[in-house]
């Protein structure tokens, strides 16, 4: 990185930055898309088959871990890439289908039921993966972080990694920030009566202005997010690793 304090600011004055090629097409040559692509196969692009592997590993692991919590997971049965996709597909249709409780997505009463859920996993099973879900390996965790997404191991660099890697993004990008909806117990839990969500979790967005494409986020934790004095600066440099920075001064 390298900066640029010349005091010296002129209305003629130009930094010496490297001309923009712009890439050929926003999507990445290497991302097997068409026109006939679902929404499925986009997803695929992030949710790797290597980082459901990965998902599965650590769940089954801590699993197996829990030798006095037998009773929770009674007649565990091995997770898989499928059943976890299953179990995504679960999720996502209960943020738009909208329920006073989660048991009430597998009711058969006539007047409330929604046979979806039931056909594609049993109540037992989705409560069995929601507390056993897991991402890192709990024997290799440092406990004590000042890190509070510690839990998540290396899931959300390989994500961002895949982020990139499906696109080009354009000349401008943008940074913005908003806050994700949390009314629950939790450290670095945020309120900003200006927002829609004046309740939870802030995060830091690099985006592509021209397509609102996300290229990075940055969870804000209090103190112990480790920014520097210039925000746009480190997250800039989280997403391209090197870049130059030009400071103009008015005298």
């Amino acid at each position: 990185m390298e900066e640029d304090s010349s005091n010296d600011w002129t209305k003629d004055f130009r930094p010496n930055a490297t001309n923009f090629i712009q890439p050929p097409e926003f999507i990445s040559p290497a991302v097997q898309l068409s026109q006939q692509s679902t929404p499925l196969d986009i997803l695929r692009l992030f949710f790797t088959e290597t980082t459901l592997q990965r998902i599965c590993i650590e769940t089954n692991r801590y699993v197996h871990q829990q030798t006095n919590n037998l009773s929770t997971f009674r007649n565990w049965a091995q997770l898989h890439e499928d059943e976890l996709w299953r179990f995504f597909a679960v999720k996502i249709m209960m943020g738009i289908i909208k329920k006073p409780s989660y048991r009430d997505y597998w009711r058969q009463d006539p007047k409330l039921e929604t046979p979806f859920f039931r056909t594609v996993m049993s109540r037992f099973r989705f409560e069995a993966i929601t507390r056993g879900l897991h991402f890192s390996n709990n024997e290799e965790i440092i406990f004590g972080s000042k890190d509070r997404f510690f839990k998540l191991g290396s899931f959300m660099e390989v994500l961002f990694r895949d982020f990139r890697r499906v696109v080009g993004p354009g000349e401008f990008l943008t940074l913005d920030e908003s806050i994700l909806l949390f009314k629950g117990r939790l450290g670095i839990k945020q309120y900003n009566p200006k927002k829609r969500a004046r309740f939870g979790i802030k995060l830091f967005f690099l985006l592509d202005a021209a397509t609102k494409y996300v290229l990075r986020v940055l969870p804000y934790q209090g103190k112990a997010t480790k920014i520097g004095k210039y925000l746009f600066q480190y997250i800039l440099l989280q997403y391209f690793g090197t870049i130059n920075i030009y400071f103009f001064f008015r005298k």
